[in-house]
């Protein structure tokens, strides 16, 4: 009876650790335990409440940015999941519309980050930054700077044209002069404690990039409908990732398949299952396997998460016959790979003091991976005091030269 008891208590407690965003909706105590979870775990108070009606002010930037939202049902008739497809392009022509520009510019090398100067000599040694500033002043263009760009999360600042000051968004800045850009859709399959809306550092670096954007939110996630399971997962990133093949026409080499924590190993399913088709892969602190994270956590939880890791499977005929469920065995899916493709890219970047992920989980999907890919692990150096698992790794600036390096 007892042991029955704590199995029970157990596959509801995993559910919610699992699968936090997607059991939100699942009644008050959820509500209540999800959101000590992240006050916990997580990085801003404000996400902790999963308001949607911050959310949707978190998508419609991106929308009035230029995103396109779409929806989309999923091949086992359980789930309709919403994206969105951002690209540079229509970043660009949305700016231009509105009347802006949004260029690369030499720059004398800068005092502060907040003054920027052109160069008037090529002889220096110059800097060169991305930024958006106004072509023609109007109304229009100041309420979308102030309302859409200025909250992007991009650097403002000033920069001297000539003797003329102009208000501008620096989105990005290099010592160097940009590498060429190879044209590149990143996936992002985001960590299953946020929705798409949320990513807005991870999304505006890769603007900056020069690279387009396909976000969607798993079932029950948001606006996603259905009911959150480890093969539920996999079939709504499989469900984008064709979408991206037949309706938005980007080649499988195009295709950048990444994810944090958790989403490392739904990423994890889809380049192992189409890693022939040359498609490329970036897990940002992501583990082994699900097991090896319950591991490594102290007692009773360690034992709780194990006697009730069958929880987080899907039951369903439709799913179960569609796909496999390794327990999001990220190290078991790359194992599997048997032909070598080293034209296709694999990045792990790992957190040095990360807590939650055993130490040398990195290194062995890195190990792993490097036999089939060009694979590339970077260490992140954390500055935080308190769970820097949750870091944003691109922040550091050694680990995003490096990145963008690699991608470029």
């Amino acid at each position: 009876m007892v042991k029955s008891l704590l199995k029970k208590v157990s596959e509801y407690l995993i559910r919610i650790c699992v699968f936090q965003v997607g059991e939100y909706k699942r009644g008050p105590f959820s509500r209540y335990l999800i959101r000590s979870l992240k006050r916990h775990y997580d990085l801003s108070d404000r996400f902790i409440t999963l308001n949607s009606e911050y959310i949707d002010g978190c998508v419609k930037i991106f929308e009035d940015l230029g995103g396109m939202r779409f929806v989309k049902e999923t091949p086992d008739g359980l789930a309709k999941i919403e994206y969105m497809l951002l690209t540079v392009e229509n970043v660009q022509r949305k700016i231009e519309q509105k009347g802006g520009k949004w260029m690369e510019i030499a720059v004398d090398p800068p005092a502060t980050k907040s003054m920027y100067k052109t160069a008037a000599d090529s002889q220096k040694s110059l800097h060169y930054i991305y930024a958006i500033f106004a072509k023609n002043e109007s109304p229009e263009w100041e309420d979308f700077f102030n309302n859409v760009l200025n909250k992007v999360g991009w650097e403002k600042a000033t920069l001297d044209f000539q003797g003329k000051t102009k208000e501008i968004l620096v989105t990005s800045h290099l010592k160097e002069k940009y590498l060429k850009r190879s044209p590149a859709c990143f996936m992002r399959c985001h960590s299953p404690g946020r929705c798409y809306g949320m990513d807005k550092k991870y999304i505006s670096r890769h603007l900056s990039a020069r690279k387009d954007l396909c976000l969607f939110d798993y079932r029950g996630t948001h606006n996603s409908t259905g009911t959150p399971s480890e093969g539920g997962y996999y079939l709504d990133a499989e469900t984008i990732f064709h979408e991206l093949l037949n309706r938005h026409s980007y080649q499988p080499q195009q295709i950048w398949v990444t994810g944090f924590c958790l989403g490392g190993a739904v990423a994890a399913f889809l380049k192992t299952k189409y890693h022939d088709l040359g498609i490329h892969y970036v897990g940002e602190n992501t583990f082994t396997s699900l097991l090896s994270v319950i591991n490594n956590q102290i007692q009773p939880f360690a034992y709780m998460g194990r006697i009730a890791i069958n929880a987080i499977k899907s039951l369903e005929s439709s799913i179960t016959s569609r796909v496999d469920q390794d327990e999001f065995n990220t190290l078991e899916k790359f194992s599997k790979v048997n032909s070598e493709r080293k034209n296709a890219v694999c990045v792990f970047i790992n957190t040095d003091a990360d807590t939650i992920l055993p130490k040398n989980s990195g290194e062995r999907l890195y190990l792993s991976a490097s036999k089939t890919n060009t694979a590339f692990q970077i260490i992140h150096i954390s500055t935080r005091q308190n769970n820097p698992h949750v870091d944003h790794v691109f922040d550091e600036e050694r680990v995003w030269n490096k990145y963008l390096e690699i991608i470029s």
